[in-house]
């Protein structure tokens, strides 16, 4: 045999035997036992010597005790975290008002900025999230307008979802504060008063990115000015 071969299989054998000290090996012996998750102290030509986690004192196997090479335990992968906050914008339209404004301010647009914050790998109670929102709404006939601006915030629960498709669906209350800019032919005022919404929401998952449709409800909670509003949104999630 030439001498390269020689040398070429003497380094392959040498490779293929020696292990890596303080890596998690299986043990294979011939009279049939099985020695799993040892950790490798030591290793000379003719034998090993592991540590096992129901013994205190180290073993020694010989090689050649062996019914086959050491098997090496695969390290646990770690779990990717999940994505702990999101940012999300919503733009639309509210389409219907009730109270004593309805006659006057029929329709609407209303734009949102926010952030959840996802406390829990899964949901806990069905709550996927921690909502927070500002809020932008502008109702106007003529020379007459309100308008809104608000910072709210609630719990977001999941209620189903589609895994093959990646859509979920979802519902946010809302709870805060808005100030509210009322303008007439003769006179303004602005005040600050109690904020409620109720939004559901269907999206559809792309990437770190959710696109959905949402449907809401607003409403002043003002004892001297009723004014509920009812819309719809277009929504763009980006998570991280």
């Amino acid at each position: 045999m030439p001498r390269n071969a020689i040398i070429l299989g003497i380094f392959f054998q040498a490779s293929v035997w020696s292990l890596e000290v303080g890596e998690k090996y299986n043990f294979a012996r011939k009279d049939g036992q099985n020695l799993k998750n040892a950790t490798l102290l030591a290793e000379d030509k003719t034998s090993y010597t592991i540590k096992l986690q129901y013994m205190q004192k180290p073993l020694v196997i010989q090689k050649k005790q062996l019914a086959h090479e050491p098997i090496l335990v695969p390290k646990a992968i770690p779990k990717k975290s999940p994505h702990k906050f999101a940012l999300h914008t919503t733009g639309g339209a509210s389409v219907l008002t009730v109270g004593p404004l309805s006659n006057i301010f029929k329709t609407g647009l209303y734009f949102t900025l926010g952030m959840d914050w996802s406390m829990w790998e899964k949901p806990a109670m069905k709550i996927q999230s921690i909502t927070v929102i500002a809020t932008y709404s502008q109702f106007s006939n003529d020379a007459r307008k309100i308008q809104e601006w608000g910072a709210l915030m609630g719990p977001r629960f999941l209620i189903a979802t589609l895994p093959s498709s990646g859509i979920t669906f979802s519902v946010t209350p809302l709870f805060g504060a808005s100030q509210f800019t009322l303008t007439g032919y003769t006179f303004s005022s602005a005040y600050w008063t109690p904020t409620a919404i109720i939004r559901f929401t269907t999206e559809k998952k792309m990437g770190p990115f959710e696109i959905g449709i949402q449907i809401f409800s607003a409403s002043i909670l003002d004892k001297s000015v009723f004014f509920l509003t009812f819309g719809a949104n277009l929504s763009l999630m980006y998570r991280f």
